[in-house]
């Protein structure tokens, strides 16, 4: 054998016995971090682990967690999750994971997840809820198959998420909603310094039916959302379309607009929720917990406040058989100094808002034949008679209103009008 062929033979060798060795290998590492999973999980989800087992092979591995919330010792409160976990033969094959999740007296799947861990170091996610029913005296909800799809990059710095079911319907003494072919996406940037996310949300169809009330139809539903934080300030913006909106008989559409939260301060939130959680693990009696809410969200209520958030409508176009409604909205919390006595006194808050609206509505709705809530016709009318309601300059087809609240005073089409005219009934 000469020296060349002898080399070529060491190197097949070397390679066959790293390749050989390296499924356990990536078994050993799994092993390894396998406990610091279970514990983010529990973590995040405010788990407590009862049992843990891990079984590595050479090729596969078997792992089994028993997690449990709220009342210690109860099976209602405890789920088990089954991880079989294929090491995979890189680079023929890939590791996957394949997880379920069900009760511990119940061989009902809750859960499936089919993980494939990608050559760069990112993860896919195949998730599937199988359907189910959850039925209790107070309402009956049940769903068709919820599929989904989940990327995430190896630094868990960008993750996206699809999430898909074609019917889930919800009963009540109330009424019914049945909602098909629902959408959702997601991206997430949890690693950014400035926590980004982006949204999407599309319904077919959503059909509403009320107990002695006309069915509502919803088509074409789709939300498209993003947030920022800023200076620990949470800024939510948010588009909408409706392709179709049917009140028995009676259709609209299309419509859409923009929405805007600005200014909401993070640190004050999370500790808002923060405290509800804590308060609500209590299993106070209802009034008590409802009391004890109050009491300390209060301060976290003026906290909020004086961080001057906004609520803003940009955009809003509705289309109706009798023209187009028109409007934008924007209210703002100025800077105020006696929050004390705001939270025994809440009209004092009016004294802070900076509100402007600007709307524009077809004659015709006011009109006896309109499509409009007769409630509703009938209020737009006083409007009219009162002044608030205007012709509009630039469409003599359409009435209009411009008010503007600041300081405590409110202004309507540039004249000034008591607060206690626009709430009145008459």
């Amino acid at each position: 054998m000469n020296k060349k062929r002898l080399i070529v033979l060491i190197t097949l060798l070397i390679i066959i016995v790293v390749l050989g060795t390296l499924p356990y290998f990536i078994g050993g590492q799994v092993e390894q971090r396998f406990p610091n999973l279970n514990q983010a999980l529990s973590n995040k989800f405010k788990l407590k682990q009862v049992d843990s087992t891990y079984e590595r092979g050479w090729f596969h591995s078997s792992a089994q967690t028993l997690v449990e919330w709220g009342k210690s010792g109860s099976n209602d409160n405890r789920l088990i999750m089954v991880h079989e976990i294929d090491h995979g033969f890189l680079p023929i094959r890939l590791p996957m994971v394949d997880t379920t999740i069900r009760p511990p007296l119940s061989t009902a799947t809750l859960l499936e997840a089919h993980t494939t861990v990608q050559i760069n170091g990112g993860i896919v996610i195949q998730l599937k809820i199988p359907a189910q029913q959850v039925k209790d005296e107070k309402a009956h909800l049940q769903w068709q198959d919820f599929e989904g799809t989940v990327y995430a990059n190896r630094s868990l710095t960008a993750i996206q998420t699809e999430i898909r079911s074609p019917q889930i319907q919800l009963e009540t003494a109330q009424g019914q909603i049945v909602i098909q072919q629902m959408s959702l996406q997601a991206d997430v940037q949890p690693g950014s310094t400035n926590f980004l996310q982006e949204g999407r949300l599309s319904i077919a169809d959503i059909r509403l039916a009320g107990k002695q009330k006309p069915l509502v139809r919803l088509k074409g539903l789709e939300l498209v959302g993003n947030n920022d934080i800023v200076s620990d300030n949470l800024m939510i913006g948010m588009k909408t379309g409706l392709q179709q909106i049917e009140v028995g008989a009676d259709q609209y559409g299309p419509g859409f607009g923009r929405f805007e939260l600005l200014h909401w301060h993070v640190p004050t939130l999370m500790s808002i929720k923060n405290t509800m959680t804590e308060i609500q693990s209590r299993g106070l009696p209802k009034r008590l917990q409802d009391r004890m809410l109050k009491l300390r969200l209060a301060p976290y209520g003026v906290a909020l406040l004086k961080n001057t958030p906004e609520f803003a409508i940009t955009n809003l176009n509705f289309n109706m058989p009798e023209g187009e409604l028109r409007g934008a909205l924007r209210v703002k919390m100025e800077p105020f100094d006696q929050f004390a006595l705001a939270a025994f006194n809440p009209s004092l808050l009016l004294n802070i808002l900076d509100a402007q609206l600007d709307m524009h509505i077809p004659q015709s709705l006011l009109q006896d034949d309109s499509t409009a809530d007769e409630t509703i016709r009938q209020r737009l009318n006083v409007w009219l008679e009162q002044g608030i309601l205007i012709v509009a300059k630039d469409q003599p087809n359409y009435y209009q209103s411009q008010m503007q609240l600041k300081g405590g005073i409110l202004q309507v089409n540039g004249l000034p009008l008591p607060i206690a005219t626009i709430l009145s009934e008459n």
